[in-house]
């Protein structure tokens, strides 16, 4: 068997045994509110670090299963809004990728990708803009880095910085090759396309074009739907966030209860969409149904250190 492919053999037996190992406490999990001091995601990355003191672990097992095990931390940590925990956590993350491992194993652009959307997932966008450029040769986060900094000169007002940023995404979209893939399963071609219908949508939406924006980020949804159950999931935050929110700022707090409803559905727990979802009953004069709802947030917001104005930053 060549090289790169018992690589990748052995990197898909590590993550998936990992994953068993791990179970419904993951980032799913977290979203259903487990408070404790030490969740269940953060104690296989003691156990590795204890591991790390009495043995020597062979390099994919450094370099690949414990960062993947701290990927679990960053994304679980940012669904219960805790943005310190999951920034530190997906610095860490990306710090114990090797550059050697992501060379050789380009679906390891999870790792670098990782700094740059926590800080776009708390709205950081100043340091999102002051985040050093990528390597070109990693075109999967060259798009997201392009991506984030689009999100971060829309939110400021930016919109012709916004609109260049969605240009270079788009120009790095076509050069990315069919084949190449990101987290082991997903096309890198479509996530990029995710990010920028994304991005296009926000831009649409601060521009008052409410159909355009629907019309692209429902082709987000669509593309997230498309994702087979992986944990931690291939895309940073469920994009049905987004939707609601542009939705609920349009007026259409009824359609937007539907988009929440449906997060809360397929993410059980997720608190972004608890809140959203109060909002959209809140506006229809369903008070007593929201006020149920603002109690379930509250427990699913209980570590949150942030407050919320809408169901993304």
């Amino acid at each position: 068997m060549p090289r790169h492919r018992l690589i990748v053999f052995s990197a898909l037996l590590l993550a998936l045994t990992g994953c068993a190992a791990q179970g419904p406490d993951t980032v799913q999990g977290q979203a259903h509110g487990a408070h404790g001091q030490h969740p269940a995601d953060v104690r296989p990355v003691l156990y590795d670090r204890a591991y790390f003191k009495t043995a020597q672990p062979s390099g994919i097992y450094r370099g690949l299963y414990y960062p993947h095990n701290i990927d679990f931390i960053w994304q679980s940590a940012s669904m219960q809004g805790r943005s310190t925990e999951t920034i530190r956590a997906a610095r860490e993350f990306a710090e114990n990728a090797p550059l050697e491992m992501i060379k050789a194993m380009p679906d390891m652009e999870t790792a670098p990708v990782a700094p740059i959307v926590a800080l776009a997932r708390f709205g950081r966008w100043d340091e999102v803009l002051g985040y050093p450029a990528p390597p070109r040769d990693w075109p999967y986060t060259w798009g997201v880095w392009r991506y984030s900094r689009g999100l971060a000169f829309n939110a400021k007002g930016q919109a012709a910085d916004a609109t260049r940023e969605l240009r270079e995404l788009e120009g790095i979209l076509q050069s990315v090759p069919p084949e190449r893939t990101v987290a082991f399963f997903f096309r890198a071609k479509n996530l990029l396309q995710l990010a920028a219908n994304l991005l296009g949508g926000e831009l649409a939406a601060k521009a008052g074009d409410v159909a355009t924006a629907e019309r692209l980020l429902r082709a987000t949804v669509a593309e997230q739907d498309t994702h087979w159950f992986t944990e931690p999931p291939p895309w940073y935050f469920p994009v049905r966030q987004t939707l609601g929110a542009v939705l609920l700022q349009a007026g259409r707090a009824g359609d937007a209860e539907l988009v929440y409803r449906e997060d809360l559905r397929r993410n059980p727990g997720n608190g972004w969409s608890l809140f959203g979802l109060a909002q959209s009953l809140r506006t229809q004069g369903k008070t007593a149904d929201a006020a149920q709802v603002d109690e379930s947030f509250r427990k699913a917001w209980a570590q949150a250190d942030v407050r919320l104005t809408a169901s993304r930053f």
